[in-house]
C-alpha cells in the first residue's frame, strides 16, 4: 500500500500546484475561482505560478463546481483537452470516467494529465444548502470548511462544529446517492475528506515520483497518515458504496416492476416537460460536438424528440455525473432515465462508460467484434 498524508487546508494542493508550475512539470493548472459566494466555485485555468488561486478544497469536495461547470468540461473547451499542454487538475470520479469516454474519442490526451482525484462522499446543491444552514440559525458566510459523512455534513464555524443530519427535504443529489462509483478509476494522487481531514494517497508510479519530489524540495509539508485514520476512512467509504449499491439496484428494481405503459407514461411524460433550453448538452461531459444539431435546432424540436435524440447520442456514454438532472429547469430526472438507459446497454454488450480502454458498443472495434460473432 501507498504511504498517506494528512493535512488540514487546501493550502497542500495550492503549494503542489504552484511548485509544479515552477518546476515545469505540468504547463498549467485547473485553479479556483469564487464567485457571488463561497459556495459557487468556477473552473479557471492558470499558467503562471505568481497566480496560483485559492485551492478551497472542502467546497469543492462538498459542492463541486457550481451550474454547468465540471473539471472535465472545462478541461476539454478551455484548455483543448490536454493535447498540445501538460495539465494538473482536481477531479471527481465522474469527471475522470467522463475524461476515459471522450479520450475514446480523441477529445483529450490523457498521457499530458496528472490527476489528483477526490474520493467522492456525494454532492450538496450550493444553493439549498446555505439557505439550510441559514434556516437552522447558521451564517452561510461564516462556515470555514465542511465534511460529508454517511448520513450528514459537519460544518466549521471559527472554531465550532455544527452537524447537520440529512433528511427528506436536505439531502445529497439523488444520483450520487445510488453512485457507487466513489473512487477515482484513474489519478496520480487522491484525496479524501474525514471529518475535516483530509488524506493524500499516491496511485500512480508518476503520482509517487512528484510527491516525493515535492516532499524532498519541502514545497509541502502533510503529516503521515495512521493507519487508524486510513481505516476508518475505508470503513466509510465502504459504507456508502453499499448504500449506493442498494439505492441504484432497488430504483431500477422498482422501474422494472412498472407495465411497460406506466414506465412509457414516466419516461415520456417527464420528457413533455422539457423547454429545450440546451442547458443538459451544456453541462455534459461526454457532450462535445461543435456543430450538435440538437443544440443548433432545439427551438425546431418537438421536446420529447430534444431528448430522444440526444440519449440516442450519448445515452450510452452517460457517467452519472448528474450534471444535467442538476441544472434542468424542469426537473426531469435525467440521470436515471439514463442511468435505466445504461442498464439496458450493459446487459446487452456488458459495456459501463467511463471504464479505461473498454470500447463503446457503437465503436469501429465493437462492430468489428459483434461482426465476427
Amino acid at each position: 500500500m501507498s504511504e498517506s498524508y494528512t493535512f488540514e487546508s487546501g493550502e497542500v494542493i495550492r503549494d503542489l500546484f504552484k511548485w509544479m508550475l515552477k518546476e515545469k512539470i505540468v504547463d498549467a493548472v485547473i485553479g479556483f475561482e469564487v464567485k457571488k459566494t463561497r459556495y459557487q466555485l468556477a473552473p479557471v485555468a492558470i499558467d503562471d505560478p505568481a497566480k496560483m488561486t485559492e485551492v478551497p478544497l472542502s467546497t469543492y469536495m462538498v459542492y463541486n463546481f457550481a451550474r454547468m461547470n465540471s473539471a472535465a468540461k472545462f478541461l476539454h473547451k478551455s484548455l483543448n483537452g490536454a493535447k498540445d499542454k501538460k495539465v494538473a487538475l482536481t477531479a471527481r470520479p465522474c469527471d475522470i470516467r467522463g475524461l476515459e469516454e471522450i479520450a475514446k474519442r480523441w477529445q483529450v490526451n490523457l498521457e499530458n494529465l496528472f490527476i489528483i482525484g477526490t474520493e467522492c462522499y456525494g454532492t450538496l446543491s450550493f444553493q439549498t444548502a446555505p439557505k439550510t444552514f441559514a434556516s437552522q440559525e447558521i451564517d452561510p458566510e461564516k462556515v470555514t470548511k465542511e465534511a460529508l459523512t454517511e448520513d450528514s455534513v459537519i460544518l466549521w464555524l471559527d472554531g465550532s462544529t455544527k452537524t447537520i443530519k440529512f433528511d427528506k427535504k436536505f439531502d445529497r443529489f439523488e444520483s450520487c446517492n445510488r453512485c457507487p462509483d466513489k473512487t477515482p478509476i484513474t489519478a496520480d494522487l487522491t484525496i479524501a475528506n474525514l471529518e475535516g481531514t483530509f488524506i493524500l494517497t499516491p496511485q500512480s508510479e508518476k503520482g509517487k515520483e512528484v510527491l516525493k519530489k515535492a516532499l524532498a524540495a519541502n514545497a509541502i509539508s502533510p503529516k503521515k497518515a495512521d493507519e487508524v485514520l486510513i481505516k476508518k476512512k475505508n470503513d466509510l467509504l465502504n459504507k456508502l458504496i453499499t448504500n449506493a449499491q442498494n439505492q441504484r439496484e432497488s430504483e431500477i428494481a422498482a422501474f422494472m416492476k412498472l407495465s411497460p405503459e406506466e414506465r412509457y407514461k414516466m419516461v415520456i411524460g417527464n420528457y413533455e416537460k422539457c423547454r429545450r433550453c440546451g442547458v443538459c448538452t451544456r453541462s455534459c461531459i461526454v457532450c462535445f460536438c461543435k456543430d450538435c444539431i440538437v443544440i443548433a435546432k432545439k427551438k425546431d424540436l418537438d421536446p420529447v424528440l430534444y431528448c430522444l435524440t440526444r440519449l440516442g447520442h450519448m445515452g450510452d456514454s452517460c457517467v452519472q455525473c448528474g450534471k444535467c438532472g442538476q441544472n434542468c429547469p424542469a426537473k426531469i430526472p435525467l440521470p436515471f432515465i439514463h442511468l435505466v438507459f445504461l442498464q439496458h446497454i450493459q446487459n446487452a454488450f456488458g459495456f459501463t462508460p467511463g471504464k479505461k480502454d473498454e470500447p463503446p458498443p457503437r465503436s469501429g472495434e465493437s462492430i468489428k467484434q459483434l461482426a465476427h460473432h
